[in-house]
């Protein structure tokens, strides 16, 4: 077996809750190792491990000194963070894959956890999360296992499995509509900020209010939320 199995499943179970973060492997070409079986409640944490993470995260200027030592008590974990100073981060996670020298656990956007994790970059944590007290506390909300499934992507073999957490849920498209629009278009403002839509009602509107705009051309605000 692996060391790096042995590390991750202390690691990449105890970030969970903190951060969404992907534990990463060497591209050996052989995933056999992680379906060994492991007696997870025997592994033991490593002294210390590496975190490389983006400027998402807690920086120097935002109290940074107090956050990963308020951190650190808390998980009882020591992380050495890798913070890249240059603005293309990316550029500093394909090299650090291209060298060899790879963290042991890392923040990814989702194309490149599905790339990485497809050439056997990424620890298949599907077991050891399976097997993992915080999984079966009894105290994940019922979204739980919607969100588990959202994150598993195909590995080396053509299989989904997990091989990393993602911060938050997706909250999709916010629309940002006027007033004065809705109430050309014959709604009220009111109501609509109180109801939650069907996507027929909500296409409707948007049908409606275009059809009341003077400007055929109208288009509605959207940013992500």
């Amino acid at each position: 077996m692996k060391k790096t199995l042995k590390k991750f499943a202390a690691v990449g179970l105890s970030l969970t809750s903190v951060m969404g973060l992907v534990a990463c492997g060497s591209n050996s070409g052989n995933q056999d190792t992680t379906k060994a079986t492991v007696d997870w409640a025997n592994v033991q944490k490593p002294e210390q491990f590496t975190v490389m993470v983006d400027g998402t995260v807690v920086k120097e200027t935002n109290g940074a000194q107090e956050f990963y030592k308020y951190l650190g008590d808390l998980t009882g974990l020591d992380i050495k963070w890798i913070r890249p100073e240059h603005s293309s981060y990316y550029d500093s996670v394909k090299n650090a894959f291209a060298s060899g020298d790879i963290p042991d656990v890392v923040l990814l956007s989702s194309d490149y956890l599905a790339n990485f994790a497809s050439n056997g970059y990424l620890w298949d944590m599907t077991d050891a999360w399976n097997q993992s007290a915080t999984k079966n506390s009894g105290r994940l909300i019922d979204q739980a296992e919607i969100i588990e499934s959202g994150n598993m992507v195909a590995g080396p073999d053509g299989e989904k499995a997990l091989y990393g957490f993602s911060p938050a849920r997706g909250n999709g498209c916010c629309t940002y509509i006027k007033s004065s629009a809705l109430t050309a278009a014959g709604y009220k403002p009111e109501e609509v900020a109180s109801k939650t839509l069907s996507y027929d009602e909500y296409y409707k509107m948007l049908k409606d209010m275009k059809a009341a705009s003077a400007n055929q051309n109208f288009v509605i605000s959207c940013s992500g939320s």
